[in-house]
């Protein structure tokens, strides 16, 4: 199962990649090395092997050098206004030498309000053929101006282990985007929470719902039917299950968009799938 940072390199490779990344989760190093992986793919000189290492451009970017690859970290114990201010001024000058401009600031978390707004502009308005990610360990910590404008991208506490991210982007059936959300909920929890309720549907048993969706908290229950509903999308197209649970799923979503109970929701969803299930 890929990574959800495989996924950004892909789709860089295609020439789709998000202009604005928020990487967190995970280890400052390993998200540092990942936007260098990036930097480099995007500016490699070697047209059949992108992101080589071994050209001149990804030597530069390697080793802190390449004139259009910024990194901006903390002066002191934060990230002025002043810093973004001279970051935004030199993303939006002509490149030097390189086909992208690409700048990471890292430790985000540590921007000022004013640093905050300042980058809103980059967000917004963002020069062309630029990628501009910020690094931190914990992504609600950015904005929510800013988290609305970027791609949240995860990366799991061991780099080296596809347990957490790899379950993530199963449960979310490949959307880089739930799989994140479904990280930061607990891979492991929602999974389980998701083998439960399928259980209890497959045996027709409403009472076994009703602790489930009594012990399941707001977003729990959520992140449950974003599961549910990417299990059943897989399933439709492989033809094993009927397009009208989906529909049934997502007004129970939409329920919930509209204040309704989480616990409600989940118990009249519950009901109507039994309802509409074949009589056996």
């Amino acid at each position: 199962m890929l990574r959800q940072f495989d996924l950004v390199l892909k789709a860089a490779l295609r020439g789709r990649a998000a202009h604005f990344l928020i990487l967190h989760g995970g280890g400052a190093d390993a998200r540092r090395e990942a936007f260098l992986r990036l930097a480099a793919l995007l500016n490699c000189e070697n047209e059949t092997d992108p992101g080589c290492g071994h050209c001149l451009s990804c030597r530069k970017i390697r080793n802190n050098n390449h004139p259009d690859v910024y990194i901006v970290e903390p002066a002191g114990k934060s990230i002025g206004v002043e810093q973004i201010l001279d970051l935004q001024t030199k993303l939006y000058r002509a490149r030097y030498e390189g086909k992208y401009r690409a700048a990471l600031i890292d430790k985000a978390d540590k921007m000022t309000a004013e640093a905050n707004n300042a980058l809103l502009r980059l967000a917004e308005e963002p020069p062309p053929a630029t990628e501009l990610a910020l690094s931190l360990d914990n992504g609600e910590a950015v904005i929510p101006t800013l988290r609305s404008r970027a791609q949240m991208v995860f990366f799991p506490d061991d780099a080296g282990d596809p347990g957490t991210g790899g379950e993530a982007l199963a449960l979310a059936g490949g959307d880089a985007a739930l799989a994140q959300e479904i990280s930061l909920g607990g891979a492991e929890r929602v999974g389980q929470l998701l083998a439960r309720y399928e259980e209890a549907l497959a045996a027709g048993d409403f009472l076994r719902v009703l602790p489930l969706a009594a012990e399941m908290k707001a977003e729990e229950t959520r992140l449950l039917l974003l599961a549910l509903a990417a299990r059943l999308r897989a399933e439709i197209a492989a033809g094993r299950a009927r397009p009208e649970k989906l529909v049934l799923v997502k007004k129970a979503l939409a329920d919930l968009r509209y204040n309704v109970s989480p616990r409600l929701a989940l118990e009249v969803l519950t009901l109507r799938i039994l309802a509409a299930a074949p009589k056996k």
